[in-house]
């Protein structure tokens, strides 16, 4: 049952000021909160010590003050738990929200910012390949490679929209496009499906990377949910392999991105929890 402390009768009630009525009430809350028994008490050991002081002469002291601020201790005491409570269930809120958020809320395959390339290309800032990601597209972090991202460009022929990424970084250099098609009608179980056609465009529309791949060094070709990435790399076979597959992972994470966008619910906060804690995938 919750009722209220009876604190400001308190002083009243070891002085005999209560009317009746209100004693009773007193005594009835004093008889189920030992809190307030408890203030009753010091409240009775102040006075005696007031009398014992008056006694012997010394100076008074308002003993009603000393104890007021007791009370206000353990008032501010009782809150502290409630406020942290609070301050928990807000902080869980916000983790959840941006889990949500973080877990691909709005990636599509359409092509969105893609949609404004142009055959001659287009430099990219890192907020238009902050968007292209929201849009479905992997535009590779590679920083757990040890590469950072130093340029980027955006092409497009037709339907076919393709990025050329250029990496660079311990001593190394990365040229990396992602091709994909166009628009909401294209999806990546039509990609799929469409086979050599869609191979072709992407080929054409990565034809852009001659003029930027690394004079010497390994080119792979991959395919990941209709959306093709061909890898020029300096690196040695085996951190050329390294990087494949780091791209490899990235796009099939960008895939189920977007299915989590599609169904929501507990798989997309999953993945939001796994992107907080590597904000790279």
């Amino acid at each position: 049952m919750v009722f209220m402390h009876q604190d400001a009768n308190v002083q009243a009630y070891v002085a005999g000021d209560l009317p009746p009525k209100r004693r009773r009430v007193m005594e009835h809350h004093l008889s189920r909160c030992a809190e307030c028994r408890d203030l009753v008490a010091e409240f009775r050991r102040n006075e005696r010590r007031r009398k014992t002081r008056a006694e012997s002469g010394e100076p008074p002291v308002d003993t009603g003050s000393t104890v007021m601020v007791g009370t206000r201790r353990r008032m501010v005491s009782n809150a502290v738990p409630v406020v942290g409570s609070i301050i928990t269930i807000v902080a869980f809120v916000a983790v959840l929200m941006a889990a949500w958020n973080a877990g691909g809320s709005d990636a599509s395959h359409e092509g969105g910012p893609a949609d404004d390339f142009t055959t001659s290309g287009q430099p990219l800032s890192g907020f238009q390949v902050a968007d292209l990601r929201r849009h479905g597209w992997s535009c590779p972090d590679l920083r757990t490679l040890g590469l950072d991202m130093t340029s980027s460009i955006g092409f497009r022929k037709g339907d076919v929209g393709s990025v050329t990424m250029t990496y660079s970084g311990n001593g190394s250099a990365v040229v990396l496009s992602e091709t994909r098609p166009l628009g909401s009608e294209h999806t990546a179980q039509d990609d799929a499906s469409s086979g050599q056609d869609s191979g072709a465009d992407a080929s054409e529309a990565g034809s852009a990377l001659s003029a930027t791949t690394p004079d010497a060094g390994r080119t792979v070709t991959v395919t990941v949910g209709g959306a093709e990435y061909v890898v020029h790399s300096s690196l040695n076979q085996a951190e050329t392999t390294a990087l494949v597959d780091r791209v490899k992972e990235i796009a099939e994470d960008r895939q189920e991105d977007v299915r989590a966008a599609e169904v929501g619910g507990w798989d997309r906060l999953s993945r939001g929890f796994a992107r907080l804690v590597d904000p790279t995938r």
